[in-house]
């Protein structure tokens, strides 16, 4: 991850593994996968993927041996309204 995160256009990653909750159990079918990565990127989908793909072919990045492309599902979002956080202890 630390490879990609130095493609130009990358901003920040972060991993996700799937929790349990009684939530998920009352909506009856849980996600197909276990494990999810987040990057953000401050341009064009298709061109930093791009740029990570030609240093994938250069060889300047390794993807990990434990990533199986017969099974992943990549989609690219845009935010739809502002970011909001809830209220800190400072406030």
């Amino acid at each position: 991850m630390r490879e990609v995160m130095a493609t130009p256009g990358m901003v920040s990653a972060q991993r996700y593994t799937l929790r349990d909750t009684e939530m998920s159990r009352m909506v009856g079918t849980q996600p197909t996968h276990r494990y999810l990565l987040v990057y953000e990127m401050d341009d064009d989908p298709d061109v930093v993927m791009g740029k990570v793909r030609e240093a994938v072919e250069a060889g300047a990045i390794q993807m990990h041996e434990s990533l199986d492309l017969g099974s992943v599902l990549m989609s690219f979002w845009s935010p739809h309204g502002p970011k909001l956080h809830g209220p800190t202890l400072d406030a």
